[in-house]
């Protein structure tokens, strides 16, 4: 399980300057970087396990998008 940053809005846990939104019928999963941070402190922090599992979302995400 990923966290998002506490309150929305603060701080870029992920320190990626990207975010990820994700809607299903039974998920909705939004970080709020990258104009969505930056308003102080976040009172929730990523592990280094999930900042690598965030990242490799974020590598699977811009591979699937990316014109060939």
């Amino acid at each position: 399980e990923l966290p998002t940053e506490f309150p929305p809005g603060s701080e870029d846990i992920y320190g990626l300057d990207t975010s990820i939104a994700w809607g299903s019928e039974d998920l909705e999963w939004v970080n709020g970087g990258p104009q969505g941070c930056g308003g102080g402190p976040s009172e929730v922090q990523a592990t280094d396990e999930q900042k690598a599992k965030f990242k490799r979302a974020v590598d699977i995400v811009q591979e699937l998008t990316s014109a060939k």
